[in-house]
C-alpha cells in the first residue's frame, strides 16, 4: 500500500510489462516564498490554445513544410509533409503530450511516474529571476519524497549549459538544505548531459581545447540527454508512411557529402568548420550551405533538400557538443559525419550505438570527402537501413496521438526502467 503522506515513501507500481502511469503536477505561474513572488512555470508557451487545434499543433511542432509541393497543390497534396519544429521546443511537447497521454493518472498512489513542469531553463532572458527556488518547488511538490524522487521527472528544453539552466535543477546532493538534496535525485533530460561534456572528459577537453568563459557545461545530477525533436513530430500516421516509403525505395542522390552551418561556435570549432568548407567546396562530390547567407528566408526546406539529396552529412561540432541537423540527417536518410567522439555520447536512450547509423571521424582529418568517397557500398546499405529503422524513436506523436517506441514513450521507458 502507498502513501502520500509526508515523509513516507510512494513506491512504485509492480506493473513492469505495462506502460508506467503518468501524474502531471498543475503548478501555479507563481507563487510567493518570503513574501517575494517566485516564478515557478512560465514555459507553457501553448497551453489555452483549442487543443487538437491546427493552432496548437503550429505552436508545438512549428509551421508545416512540404516538399515535391506542385505549384497548383495545397499542403494536404504535398508528396511529403514536415514541421518546421523549434529546436528548443521540448517542454511544450511534453507538457501537452503528458497532459492528454493515454496513462496519465489524477491519482497520485496509482502513478509510477511524476511530471515536474516547473521552469528548468533561464534561457527566457538569462536570468535566475525566472527560476523557482529548490525549497519553494519542493513545498509545490507533494509527493516528492525520498523513496519516489529518481520517479519524479523534468526537464530543460535547452542543452543543459550553464548559467541558463535554473539552481534548482542543477542541484547537488550535498547541500545543505533539504530540498535540493531532493531535487538533486530527481531525473532530469536535456538535449546535452555531462557524459557528452568536454569539461567532463579530461582527455578529450584537452582535445577540445574550449575556453568556457561565462558558460559552464551541464552539471545537473541523474541527467539524461534526448534528442531535439525531428522535422516528422506532430505527424500523423499516413503520412510518417509516406517518409518511410520515400527512404525503403532505391533512389540516386545528387550528392556524395552535403554540409550546412554558419561560422559560429568557440575558436576551435569555427577553424574546423572554416576546414570543412574548404574541403567541402573543393570537391565536385560535396554540396555546402552557408546558413548565414540563409538568414533572410527561411532556410529549413532548403538544406532538408540537401540532405534528402545526399549519402553523407558532414556535423561538426559548434556552440556545444550537439546539433539538430544530426536528427534531421537520419529523418532524411543521409548518414550523419560526427566530428567529435563526445557527439557519439549523445541520446544512448534513443540512438544507443552510434556506429550502427553514422560515421564518427577524428579531427583534424585532411581528407573527409575522400574518405567518404571509398566507403563500400555495403557498409552505406547497412547505415541507411539502421536509420530507417530509428525514425519512430527520434519523432514525436502529437499530443493524444503517442505511438509504442516514438521519442516520448522511448524516454519515459527509460526513466521507468531506471527508477524501478
Amino acid at each position: 500500500m502507498r502513501s502520500t503522506a509526508a515523509g513516507v515513501p510512494l513506491a512504485a507500481g509492480s506493473r513492469t510489462e505495462e506502460l508506467p502511469k503518468i501524474f502531471v503536477y498543475e503548478l501555479p505561474e507563481t507563487t510567493t516564498y518570503k513574501g517575494a513572488k517566485v516564478n515557478i512555470k512560465s514555459q507553457g508557451l501553448c497551453e489555452g490554445l483549442t487543443p487538437d487545434s491546427k493552432e496548437e499543433l503550429h505552436c508545438l511542432f512549428g509551421e508545416p513544410l512540404v516538399f515535391g509541393l506542385q505549384p497548383d497543390d495545397t499542403y494536404e497534396e504535398a508528396a511529403l509533409k514536415a514541421h518546421d519544429v523549434g529546436q528548443f521546443s521540448l517542454f511544450n511537447i511534453f507538457l501537452a503530450s503528458l497532459s492528454r497521454h493515454p496513462q496519465r493518472t489524477l491519482d497520485p498512489n496509482e502513478a509510477d511516474l511524476f511530471f515536474i513542469t516547473a521552469n528548468a531553463n533561464s534561457s527566457e532572458d538569462w536570468s535566475q529571476e525566472i527560476c523557482p527556488h529548490a525549497d519553494t518547488l519542493v513545498q509545490l511538490l507533494p509527493y516528492l519524497n525520498a523513496s519516489s524522487a529518481r520517479r519524479h521527472f523534468w526537464l530543460d528544453p535547452t542543452v543543459g549549459w550553464k548559467p541558463h539552466t535554473c539552481l534548482s535543477f542543477n542541484a547537488g546532493p550535498d547541500s545543505d538544505s533539504q530540498g535540493e538534496k531532493l531535487l538533486a535525485a530527481t531525473t532530469k533530460m536535456a538535449l546535452e548531459d555531462r557524459a557528452c561534456a568536454p569539461a567532463n572528459d579530461p582527455e578529450i577537453a584537452g582535445e577540445w581545447k574550449v575556453k568556457m568563459g561565462f558558460r559552464g557545461p551541464p552539471s545537473a545530477y541523474n541527467l539524461h540527454s534526448i534528442p531535439y525533436p525531428s522535422i516528422l513530430s506532430g505527424l500523423g500516421a499516413d503520412d510518417l508512411r509516406t517518409w518511410n516509403d520515400l527512404l525503403s525505395a532505391p533512389r540516386q542522390r545528387r550528392h556524395l557529402v552535403s554540409a550546412s552551418w554558419g561560422p559560429h561556435g568557440t575558436g576551435w570549432t569555427m577553424d574546423m568548420r572554416e576546414k570543412l568548407r574548404k574541403q567541402c567546396e573543393a570537391s565536385e562530390v560535396c554540396s555546402f550551405s552557408d546558413l548565414d547567407g540563409l538568414r533572410e528566408i527561411t532556410n529549413t526546406e532548403l538544406v532538408l533538400d540537401e540532405k534528402l539529396h545526399s549519402t553523407f552529412c558532414l556535423e561538426p561540432t559548434g556552440d556545444t557538443i550537439s546539433r539538430k541537423g544530426i536528427v534531421d540527417d537520419i529523418i532524411a536518410g543521409c548518414i550523419p559525419v560526427l566530428l567529435s567522439g563526445l557527439q557519439a555520447r549523445l541520446w544512448p536512450w534513443h540512438v544507443g550505438h552510434w556506429e550502427t547509423v553514422a560515421v564518427t571521424l577524428e579531427w583534424p582529418h585532411e581528407n573527409v570527402i575522400g574518405y567518404l568517397a571509398n566507403m563500400p557500398a555495403r557498409e552505406i546499405e547497412r547505415l541507411q537501413d539502421n536509420m530507417e529503422s530509428l525514425i519512430p524513436r527520434l519523432t514525436y506523436s502529437a499530443p493524444g496521438s503517442s505511438r509504442p517506441n516514438d521519442a516520448l514513450e522511448t524516454a519515459l521507458q527509460a526513466i521507468w526502467m531506471e527508477a524501478m
